[in-house]
């Protein structure tokens, strides 16, 4: 029930980067969405322009319904009821600042922020609904109105909420004269995050915010032709068929329309062809501009599912060229193995999930010793660092990667390493049938061991070992050979490429029904409910 997501270097500063890896359901984008519910969070008592950036509903204010009780009930896990507490860490001027909230389902609860005030760490205040603490972050006229904000909206609405509305009301001469810089700075940090989830549009009069298509004032002209410019520049890089990147603008009064256009070259023509109609992977490497430019600028940008769309060289090759130049940060799931290549191995992460469905999220650096020489990607791939799927059957050839078939991997080379050391003391004192039989077992157990392999170029031990093999091939022998593979916890094919669990396997990952990882025989089912059917 607790998950820490720590994005702090060696040198105590927040990684310019992050990359999150682990399988499909685990909870990658639920990690995202704890940034996105404190953006939300900040939006309840203001109306605002909701778009990507947010959480996507359009125009809201508070009379609408939406608070904190709204958030609690569509951020909060399924069947729980317990509350949430969220504490947020960032690094604003050199200095930390730390948020924390406590959500439940009547609302919020619990309200901390620390920061520095005076020069000094301070408590900038700590609500809870018996007490209210305020720091001197307040002039006295804004402060006089505060203890009845706070009884009117407690529990619907935070005090980041309250304060981020003031600051969009009324003029910033009055904000920088009754509300602290420091608390101000809080604001204008979190309210900076930039947050993409996949099919979540975007609604924004920006052209910054929608490169897309929309409408915007005139005197913004300026910004969408040095977008244009970069675009034309990044594109043209990218592709060699695309010739031009443009808007086509279209002038009303004081507002300008807008669409992205691409002028590409097919069959010798030149055709332009509207954003709209464009390739999927264009479209999303339209949104891969974008936040690139905010994180190479100094933005914090979170993406989900960095890669759905993009082939995985061309995002590798972008990724490579820009992660050194990163001022901001940039947090994004992906599933492209190539990424973690030439990543930093304290900023990829392994979002891991446990057999009873705890989770846990660590660097690839403190999963494991690494070096330079150390190829993570065949390490993650190999389930060496957790975070993949667990396949079976479904993959033959593919290791046994989940937590309880790690377990099984363990107790398997701690049994066939007892076998090596007894093969070789019975090698020694010419015990061939038993030297026989034992290397069965580590070769249907361990076929891959370098000891086994060691072994192998001994003429004699390796006669040995063949002569075992042809004869546990034949009649006679069969039911022999099913005891010896009885004895371990899963047997490898190297030949099929296969691997199988034992029934003393099956029996330890799960002792209460170890029958569960049995495939049932469908045409005797079948028969049997015919039969049932009949009746």
């Amino acid at each position: 029930k607790q998950l820490t997501f720590d994005l702090t270097s060696t040198k105590g500063e927040p990684s310019h980067y992050a990359l999150v890896y682990g399988e499909n359901g685990s909870g990658k984008t639920n990690l995202m969405l704890t940034s996105r519910f404190l953006r939300a969070s900040l939006d309840t008592y203001t109306s605002s322009w909701i778009g990507e950036n947010h959480i996507g509903r359009g125009l809201m204010d508070v009379s609408d319904g939406y608070t904190m009780k709204t958030l609690f009930s569509e951020y909060s896990r399924i069947g729980c009821s317990d509350p949430m507490i969220l504490e947020y860490t960032f690094l604003i001027n050199g200095k930390d600042a730390t948020y924390r909230m406590k959500v439940a389902k009547e609302g919020l609860e619990e309200e901390e922020l620390i920061y520095i005030l005076n020069g000094r760490r301070s408590t900038l205040f700590s609500i809870s609904k018996d007490s209210t603490r305020f720091a001197d972050i307040f002039a006295a006229e804004f402060k006089k109105d505060m203890p009845l904000r706070r009884r009117q909206s407690w529990g619907l609405h935070s005090m980041l909420s309250i304060v981020y509305h003031a600051c969009r009301s009324f003029s910033p001469e009055y904000i920088g004269e009754n509300v602290s810089k420091e608390l101000s700075d809080v604001i204008r940090e979190i309210m900076g995050i930039k947050m993409y989830f996949t099919n979540n549009p975007i609604l924004s009069p920006n052209p910054i915010d929608n490169p897309k298509s929309g409408q915007m004032p005139i005197e913004m002209e300026p910004i969408m032709d040095a977008l244009a410019k970069a675009m034309r520049d990044f594109f043209c890089g990218l592709y060699s068929d695309i010739v031009d990147v443009r808007y086509l603008k279209q002038r009303k009064q004081r507002v300008i329309d807008y669409e992205l256009m691409f002028d590409k070259r097919v069959e010798g023509e030149t055709i332009t062809i509207p954003y709209y109609k464009e390739s999927t992977g264009t479209q999303k490497l339209v949104d891969e501009f974008m936040q690139i430019m905010a994180c190479v600028h100094g933005d914090t940008v979170l993406v989900d599912e960095m890669d759905s769309g993009i082939h995985d060289i061309l995002m590798n090759g972008i990724f490579d060229h820009i992660k050194e130049s990163i001022r901001g940060q940039l947090i994004a799931t992906t599933h492209n193995t190539m990424l973690m290549h030439n990543s930093d191995p304290r900023s990829t992460f392994i979002l891991d999930v446990d057999g009873e469905g705890y989770r846990a999220v660590k660097s690839v650096k403190s999963i494991t010793t690494t070096q330079k020489c150390n190829n993570n990607t065949k390490r993650y791939l190999e389930g060496d660092l957790g975070g993949v799927p667990i396949l079976g059957h479904l993959a033959p050839g593919l290791p046994l990667t989940g937590p309880y078939q790690q377990e099984d991997a363990r107790r398997q080379e701690k049994a066939v390493s007892g076998k090596l050391e007894e093969a070789k003391k019975a090698i020694a004192a010419g015990e061939e049938e038993h030297a026989r039989r034992l290397l069965y077992q580590i070769y249907h157990g361990m076929p891959k061991s370098k000891e086994l392999l060691a072994m192998l170029e001994d003429p004699a031990v390796r006669r040995l070992h063949e002569s075992v093999e042809s004869m546990m091939l034949t009649d006679m022998h069969k039911e022999e050979a099913r005891e010896l593979r009885e004895e371990l916890f899963f047997t490898v094919d190297e030949k099929m490429r296969d691997a199988s669990l034992t029934d003393r396997g099956c029996a330890e990952l799960n002792p209460a029904d170890p029958e569960m990882f049995v495939v049932p025989d469908i045409v005797t089912a079948m028969r049997s409910e015919e039969r049932r059917v009949g009746k």
